[in-house]
């Protein structure tokens, strides 16, 4: 069997639509609660995957409204966050091999981590599907994403690079 074969049996037997998204919002649940330290770890690990579990059944039993599954979301935003991810690091990475310091960005940290959860309201809110939102009009798609992070990136890009004025 090659890597194709086990993908698309993977996809057929409903892995994707039942265990990945049950291992991520444990995931996601048990960092949260693990955070505040209200629970000792078995019981946060209980609550994690119970909330995956009762994200994910009314998913298989069809019980969503159209529009409103939360695992068609999930399974249609992953894909974009995970390319804005990869835009990151590599920006990142462009930073370090310049040698400009991550604290240059201090005082810009809140409008960059306001641009992050925009980006990612968006992903999510045109993640529901053709015809779901209709305020907003533009489909969401991989182009449209990559011009997005390739827009902040180059314009974050051109600022550093201009140079200030020189005194």
């Amino acid at each position: 069997m090659d890597f194709n074969q086990i993908m698309i049996w993977l996809d057929a037997s409903g892995f994707l639509d039942v265990i990945l998204p049950i291992f991520l919002i444990f995931a996601l649940v048990f960092a949260v609660l693990s955070g505040f330290k209200m629970f000792n770890k078995a019981t946060t690990v209980v609550i994690g995957f119970l909330m995956g579990l009762a994200t994910v059944i009314p998913h298989v039993m069809g019980r969503y409204p159209p529009c409103w599954d939360i695992v068609v979301i999930i399974n249609n935003a992953l894909p974009r966050i995970a390319l804005a991810i990869v835009g990151i690091i590599l920006f990142m990475t462009v930073l370090g091999i310049i040698g400009l310091n991550i604290d240059f960005f201090g005082k810009f940290m809140s409008w960059i981590a306001l641009l992050v959860f925009a980006f990612v309201a968006y992903t999510f809110a045109t993640a529901r599907g053709p015809g779901c939102t209709p305020m907003i009009n533009v489909r969401a798609g991989p182009i449209i994403d990559l011009i997005i992070v390739f827009g902040v990136f180059g314009l974050l890009a051109w600022w550093i690079m201009k140079g200030g004025e020189k005194g």
